[in-house]
C-alpha cells in the first residue's frame, strides 16, 4: 500500500508549490535533448559527490533513476534492512528500486513526474521514500529518489512479509530495524524539498557548464579557420 503525502504539493487544485521555483527566470523550451546530451547531464560520476554527500548529511538511502526507472550510476549511503534484502535478492526484477515488496506497483517516480513536485509513498514492509523529478523546462530527464527509511516504528507483521518474501533470518532482521529511528513523514517532506533544490540547480549548473565548454570549442574551431 502507498501513501501520497498531500501536503506536498499545494491543495484546492493549485500548482504544486516548487513549480514556479523551478522555471522562473529560464526558459528551456528551446533545449534540444539528443542522447549524448542527455547522458552527458546524467553522467554519474558528476553527480556522486553531490548526491553523496546529501546521503550522509540527511541519513538517507539516495539514488538517480533514468526515464525508465532505471538506477543511474549507484544507490548512495544505502540502509541496513535494504542492503539485507538486496543482498539475498540481487535481482529485483521492474519494481521500485527502493521498495521493499515484489508488486511493483509503486508510482512515486510516475507521479512525481505529473505533478512536478516532490511525492512521498511507503511500502507494505514500512519503508518510506520520496521522489523528486528532474527536469529542464518541460523535458524530463530522470527522477532522485532519497528514504530507504521508517516513517513509524517499525511492527512485526509487515517485517515478517520482508523475511519470507526475501528469505531473511527474522531475529537479525527485527534487531537492525529496531536500531534504525523512524523520520518523520514531515522531515521527510523537508528532505525531499531540499533534494528536489538540490538536484534542479544541479542539473542546471551541468547544463550551463556543458554549453561553455561546447561554446568554446566553437570559438576556438572558429579562429582556427
Amino acid at each position: 500500500m502507498q501513501i501520497r503525502n498531500d501536503s506536498i504539493a499545494d491543495g484546492e487544485g493549485g500548482a504544486p508549490r516548487d513549480e514556479g521555483r523551478r522555471s522562473r527566470g529560464e526558459d528551456f523550451s528551446s533545449v534540444e535533448l539528443t542522447p549524448e546530451l542527455r547522458a552527458e547531464l546524467l553522467n554519474p560520476e558528476s553527480w556522486s559527490k553531490i548526491l553523496e554527500l546529501y546521503a550522509r548529511t540527511m541519513r538517507l538511502a539516495v539514488a538517480l533513476i533514468d526515464p525508465e526507472g532505471q538506477l543511474v550510476g549507484t544507490c548512495h549511503n544505502p540502509q541496513p534492512i535494504w542492503s539485507l534484502a538486496r543482498d539475498a535478492r540481487p535481482e529485483w526484477g521492474a519494481g521500485c528500486l527502493f521498495c521493499l515488496e515484489p508488486s511493483g506497483r509503486c508510482t512515486a517516480a510516475a507521479d512525481a513526474l505529473r505533478t512536478n513536485s516532490v511525492v512521498l509513498v511507503h511500502d507494505q514492509a514500512g519503508f518510506a521514500h520520496v521522489a523528486s523529478p528532474l527536469s529542464l523546462g518541460d523535458r524530463h530527464l530522470g527522477t532522485l529518489i532519497a528514504g530507504q527509511v521508517f516513517d513509524r516504528y517499525p511492527e512485526s507483521l509487515p517485517l515478517q512479509r520482508v523475511v519470507r518474501e526475501f528469505g531473511l533470518s527474522a531475529q537479525p532482521l527485527w534487531y537492525v530495524a529496531r536500531q534504525q529511528a523512524p523520520i518523520s513523514r514531515t522531515n521527510l517532506t523537508v528532505y525531499g524539498d531540499l533534494l528536489g533544490a538540490l538536484g534542479q540547480a544541479f542539473l542546471r549548473e551541468r547544463y550551463g557548464g556543458i554549453l561553455g565548454r561546447k561554446l568554446a570549442e566553437s570559438n576556438r574551431r572558429f579562429r582556427l579557420l
